[in-house]
């Protein structure tokens, strides 16, 4: 879990997995995190869940098996994804609210292309 004003956390290479509640990582609004090469799998609910006010950026992370969306999105965040392998999530990504500048493409072991800033 990545919660409060965060500005240089790197989580890289990890294995999250078996959680409940939140889901394998949760970046809180304010946070600006480095998430990458993760392995985020088995989780009761979202693997990664990005909350209003926080951006972050995702990168080749593998994100397979969870219990609700491979990566959730709140209103109102900008996180940045490119290049995550998202397979067997209940869904691979669902949204609250179109985020227009968020490219996701469907299906089993889709991948994101980065925002461009």
């Amino acid at each position: 879990m990545v919660r409060g004003a965060v500005a240089e956390l790197v989580a890289h290479e990890n294995d999250v997995h078996d959680n409940e509640g939140a889901g394998g990582l949760l970046v809180g609004a304010g946070c600006n995190p480095l998430l990458e090469k993760n392995r985020l799998r088995d989780n009761a609910t979202e693997g990664v869940r990005v909350e209003r006010g926080a951006a972050g950026r995702l990168m080749r992370n593998v994100i397979a098996d969870n219990g609700g969306a491979g990566i959730f999105c709140e209103v109102g965040c900008e996180p940045t994804l490119g290049d995550n392998f998202q397979s067997a999530n209940e869904k691979e990504m669902k949204e609250m609210e179109e985020m227009p500048a968020l490219e996701a493409a469907a299906g089993g072991g889709a991948s994101q292309r980065p925002r461009e800033r």
